[in-house]
C-alpha cells in the first residue's frame, strides 16, 4: 500500500503546485501522506485546508488522526475546542 500512497503523494503535489488554489488537493494530499505513514506533513497538509476552510469537519477529523498517528495526542485533543463536537476517533 505504502508504493501506491508514495505514487499518490507526488502526483498531488504535482498537482498542488499546477494548481495551488484547490483546496481539495490539500486534503487528499494530507490523506496521502497518512497513508504513506507521513504523519507530520499530513498534519501540515490539514492544517492547512483548516486555515482557508476552518468549519471543514473532514479536515480536523483527518488531522486528528494524522496528530494522533504521530503521539502528538494532547495536540489531537485540542482540534476541537468543544470535545462534544469531536468524533469518536480511536486513540493510538
Amino acid at each position: 500500500m505504502q508504493g501506491y500512497a508514495r505514487k499518490a503523494v507526488e502526483t498531488l503535489q504535482r498537482a498542488k503546485e499546477k494548481t495551488p488554489e484547490r483546496v481539495d488537493l490539500w486534503l487528499a494530499l494530507g490523506t496521502a501522506y497518512l497513508a504513506d505513514e507521513r504523519y507530520a506533513a499530513a498534519a501540515r497538509e490539514f492544517r492547512d485546508v483548516l486555515e482557508t476552510a476552518p468549519d471543514s469537519e473532514i479536515a480536523k477529523a483527518q488531522l486528528v488522526k494524522a496528530l494522533r498517528a504521530d503521539g502528538r495526542n494532547r495536540e489531537a485533543d485540542s482540534v476541537y475546542r468543544d470535545p462534544d463536537d469531536a468524533p469518536n476517533l480511536p486513540k493510538h
